[in-house]
């Protein structure tokens, strides 16, 4: 039998849907469009200026940092990666440095966001003005794709939330984003009504 645990509102206090949405958009702007940004503008600079193709340049990398690289391909690499590579090997200046700059802060912040929720539209907004500006320099053409994907997901919603789970639309799917916690075994977790999950 289930026992009884304390529920969602009385430990974490009431969810702001609109705070939880603006949270989400930020979470699908820097996943997609921000490492994709990074990965096409390192792409551009490996090829373009130092002349060379991406795994050679890699391998290079990892003789360089003295660590094995286990998968050579960008899009294993995560905007923390991507960031501090660009920044350390290609050597942006201007806008282009502080968007990428700005786009690694923005990471930690949603990293270290405590509830899941952000007020307002202005880290969305000042992130999507970062990924244009790296993508300006890409081409009209690329910057183009972006301007429509951001506003595409400028639009997505919430579907709903519960007091343990999200469900959220994303790339016209529905994610289901469930709240545990550790239960007291340490060995298994609970929702927050203690229904043991393995």
């Amino acid at each position: 039998m289930a026992s009884s645990g304390p529920d969602r509102e009385s430990i974490f206090g009431k969810r702001n849907n609109i705070d939880a949405n603006n949270f989400h958009r930020l979470v699908g702007l820097q996943y997609e469009c921000g490492t994709t940004v990074l990965r096409k503008y390192l792409t551009f600079y490996i090829s373009k200026i130092r002349k060379t193709n991406v795994n050679d340049f890699l391998k290079g990398l990892s003789l360089k940092l003295q660590t094995e690289i286990k998968d050579l391909t960008l899009d294993a690499f995560d905007i923390t990666l991507l960031t501090k590579i660009i920044l350390d090997e290609c050597k942006p200046t201007g806008d282009i440095k502080k968007a990428v700059r700005a786009l690694r802060e923005c990471r930690n912040e949603i990293a270290h966001n405590p509830k899941g929720e952000i007020n307002g539209k202005s880290q969305f907004n000042k992130a999507s003005q970062n990924i244009l500006t790296i993508a300006i320099s890409l081409g009209d053409d690329v910057k183009r794709q972006f301007a429509e994907r951001m506003n595409e997901l400028h639009q997505s919603e919430l579907v709903r939330s519960y007091s343990i789970v999200d469900i959220i639309k994303y790339n016209e799917e529905l994610l289901e984003m469930r709240l545990v916690y550790s239960a007291p075994d340490g060995e298994h977790f609970s929702d927050y009504n203690g229904n043991r999950e393995l």
